[in-house]
């Protein structure tokens, strides 16, 4: 699909002749084809590409679904690597839906009330429904409990911290160290350049 120098309306023409085929592969060369559509125009506002899983976390507040682009990215994927991957008319017709509304969500120029940004980060982030919310509370959770089992003499806490301290300690004397000896290396090499830079022109001076 070339991209280049095409109309933002005509990125979707090779989508809907595929749709149109009304077979298997067609549904699936849609699929493919919208995907590419996706990545281009993100490509185009300067979004990280190569890390989908970036963009969602920190771009996702933008997206009116951002699990239908999940699913969508998913299946996409499956269709890529999967040969037998079998695909309906509805299900192709669906994952189209969510690449268009994405770019949609990520390249509209029109600034979004401060209502929606609210509402939109809730939904990705705050409400429980989400998997960044679900991380979270369960990364506090593990935190706490860690803390917990490190405070706690019955279960070993003191032993394991003072073992995590030496190991640190031993790790940080061989940094200083290798930081030291690195500095002195750099320092003797800087002098013996600047001794053989002028040598070199005391030489040049006397010819």
């Amino acid at each position: 699909m070339k991209a280049i120098g095409r109309k933002p309306e005509d990125l979707w023409e090779e989508v809907d002749r595929a749709i149109s085929e009304h077979t298997t592969s067609g549904y699936k060369m849609a699929c493919i084809e919208a995907e590419k559509v996706f990545y281009y125009k993100l490509k185009e506002k300067g979004y990280p590409t190569k890390n989908i899983k970036q963009i969602l976390a920190l771009f996702g507040w933008k997206l009116s679904d951002k699990d239908a682009l999940k699913k969508a990215l998913e299946k996409t994927n499956l269709i890529k690597t999967s040969f037998d991957y079998t695909l309906s008319s509805f299900e192709a017709e669906d994952i189209v839906k969510s690449f268009q509304s994405a770019v949609a969500d990520f390249t509209n120029a029109r600034a979004l009330s401060w209502q929606r940004k609210i509402t939109l980060f809730w939904d990705n982030y705050i409400s429980i429904r989400s998997s960044f919310a679900k991380m979270f509370l369960l990364g506090v959770f593990i935190f706490f409990l860690l803390v917990e089992y490190l405070a706690s003499p019955n279960f070993g806490g003191p032993k394991v911290v003072k073992f995590l301290v030496a190991i640190a300690n031993f790790i940080f004397s061989w940094f200083i160290l290798l930081l030291g000896i690195g500095a002195v290396i750099g320092i003797l090499v800087f002098l013996l350049i600047t001794f053989f830079e002028k040598n070199r022109t005391k030489i040049k001076e006397i010819k």
